[in-house]
């Protein structure tokens, strides 16, 4: 680097001690960010990114972690004394999480939070810490500040808590930003909004900012350099534009290709083989190899050291048998001849009765002002009409709030329409739902849901999980659930080894395997997935997305695939409809409608897409 050092990460060890053997969560890691600089550390789920973030400002507990090395900010090594240490968290380092709604104290007001950092911080009187913190909110471009400071955070918006959350890492002028996943949360166009305020503040302030997340498109809009880290160590480190051109390493280049772009249609998704691998024990030599299609002999003894690559300078790679050739770019819009043909399959799909219809749906919700205050009604789907045919899967798209879940919710029978019908094959849910003998047919429609880990019981055995939905429908007895759940485990790629394990003791990827399995055990015919992916790395969201489309190329599956990600839906979805405050505004076949959308709203979603000029690496692992 050619700017001036202001944080400086030298030989890093960070390990958990517990009962067992020491987790090695980091180790013998170096890194450095200049003087306003935006830096992104990227990798998958469990790689130690959060981990190395907290070791910056000493928020790790000690113990269990033990943190080894040194970290130099502004030319001095952070202090472990608490008294100091107050001093420099919030004034000179600030911190975003990635879910302001548990940052944020649920009892104080806006106000009260942020003006009590500021009055600790910079000793302004109350009146001059209120003014500084409505000048934040109104530089975050927060409407109507004023109101926003006196509110409670579960009264904002998760766009408008997260810009209370900038506001207030803000406050007190830091030097440095850690920002840990702070658009995870967000659909594409809050996502977008947060991430151009935080690259307009934190450059026009001179803020050195360390962004962490999985999502390399967010890197490409926002970031300068990039690390990329692995089972604690660091793979690669380059200029953005460098890495993305020519990543050398082959877990960057798995990594890009695992990214679904809009206008990259491909019949399937690439993933990196296997899992991080379990940091009590780690590989000998470099700690990717055993999932590394180009390693050597000398992989599994020596690890490398992070070097200058073939194209030299700042760009660095620690690998045995770095990949040197470029990443190709590709087209980054559909073919006509691309959509003429998937609207011709849908018009095909579409001649059969669909497996499900909406007729002119409506759902309201009522909205109270303060303490069983009803103030009115809340419009959250009007005069919706939708259909699935067999075998197809329709994306549903929009902002958050739009109603894409309540849609869902409507076809899973959790809420009833007040207007409009919905037809299942043909017959109406609601009479459906109303015959006593109408379960084995109402089981044919299944969910899976966002966060697979509060989705599951906890309490249950993956055997107790996935066999039990099989009691009210069929009867059969406790070896024969147990042969059916095997048999349905095979399917999504878990193995009897798996039946008497409870949810915490699997990855978040296997985990939504298993509320996949529990959808598919009573052979259903629509299943309605809820942002599958949306808490999932880039590397086991590949894994899920190729899972859902090759079963149901096996077994003809219809899916409602909800989603706020237009790159997911444009690989798994044939048609696609865009949602808006309540109503359905454009619907069509998927190539046909991002490639020329008709309406202003389906352009500003495409536009708000991070990285959308992102072109994926093709090269094998």
């Amino acid at each position: 680097m050619t700017a001036e050092i202001l944080l400086s990460l030298e030989d890093i060890g960070i390990k958990f001690e517990t009962y067992g053997p020491p987790n090695r969560v980091v180790e013998n890691l170096s890194l450095t960010v200049g003087r306003g600089e935006i830096l992104g550390l990227v990798g998958e789920s469990g790689c130690g990114k959060s981990v190395l973030a907290r070791s910056v400002s000493r928020l790790l507990p000690s113990p269990p972690a033990r943190v080894s090395g040194r970290v130099v900010f502004q030319g001095q090594e952070v202090p472990n004394d608490p008294k100091r240490l107050r001093a420099l968290r919030g004034r000179s380092i600030s911190m975003i999480f990635q879910e302001p709604m548990t940052s944020l104290n649920p009892v104080f007001t806006v106000g009260r939070q942020m003006g009590e950092v500021v009055r600790l911080h910079t000793g302004l009187n109350r009146p001059a810490a209120k003014k500084h913190c409505l000048e934040l909110l109104a530089a975050v471009k927060m409407p109507d500040p004023e109101t926003v400071f006196a509110k409670y955070p579960h009264e904002l918006s998760g766009g408008q808590r997260q810009r209370v959350m900038i506001a207030l890492a803000l406050s007190c002028g830091p030097a440095l930003l850690i920002a840990d996943e702070p658009t995870t949360a967000l659909d594409v166009t809050v996502q977008s909004q947060v991430l151009n305020l935080l690259n307009d503040l934190t450059r026009a302030r001179g803020v050195s900012t360390l962004f962490i997340t999985h999502d390399l498109g967010v890197v490409a809009q926002l970031c300068d350099r990039v690390a990329v880290m692995y089972a604690g160590q660091l793979m690669e480190v380059a200029p953005v534009a460098e890495l993305f051109a020519a990543p050398a390493h082959p877990y960057t280049r798995g990594l890009l290709a695992a990214i679904p772009t809009i206008a990259d249609p491909r019949a399937s998704l690439p993933s990196i083989p296997g899992q991080v691998p379990d940091l009590t024990d780690p590989p000998a030599g470099c700690r990717f190899h055993p999932r590394c299609g180009r390693r050597l002999d000398i992989c599994g003894r020596e690890a490398p050291r992070l070097s200058a690559g073939a194209a030299g300078g700042e760009h660095q790679v620690a690998c045995h048998n770095p990949d040197p050739a470029p990443n190709p770019a590709r087209a980054m819009r559909p073919s006509e001849a691309e959509a003429t043909t998937a609207a011709a399959g849908r018009d095909r799909a579409r001649a059969e009765t669909p497996i499900i219809r909406l007729e002119g749906v409506r759902k309201t919700f009522s909205v109270a002002g303060g303490l069983f205050k009803r103030k009115g009604r809340l419009k959250a789907v009007d005069q919706v009409s939708l259909e699935i045919a067999a075998g197809e899967t329709l994306g549903l798209v929009g902002e958050s709030g739009c109603g894409k879940t309540t849609v869902g919710n409507l076809i899973l029978r959790l809420w009833s329409p007040e207007a409009g019908r919905i037809f299942f094959k043909g017959r109406d849910l609601a009479d459906l739902t109303r015959q006593k003998d109408s379960a084995p047919e109402l089981a044919k429609i299944q969910a899976v849901f966002q966060d697979p880990q509060s989705s599951l019981d906890p309490r249950l055995t993956v055997e107790r999980i996935v066999g039990d939905p099989l009691r009210p429908y069929w009867k059969l007895d406790r070896a024969q659930r147990r042969e059916r759940a095997l048999e349905i485990l095979g399917e999504v790629g878990l193995g009897p080894e798996h039946l008497a394990r409870y949810p915490h003791e699997f990855s978040g990827g296997q985990r939504q395997r298993i509320g996949l399995a529990r959808a598919l055990v009573v052979r259903p015919e629509l299943i309605v997935c809820d942002e599958p992916t949306s808490a999932l790395d880039v590397s086991v969201q590949a894994q899920i997305l190729r899972l859902i489309k090759d079963l149901q190329a096996r077994y003809g599956y219809a899916y409602l695939f909800i989603s706020h990600n237009l790159a997911v839906v444009r690989y798994v979805a044939s048609h696609v409809a865009v949602m808006y405050q309540g109503r359905i505004v454009e619907q069509g076949p998927t190539a046909q409608v991002l490639a020329d959308p008709q309406h202003d709203y389906t352009r500003e979603l495409l536009a708000a897409v991070p990285g959308s000029n992102l072109p994926p690496s093709r090269s094998s692992l």
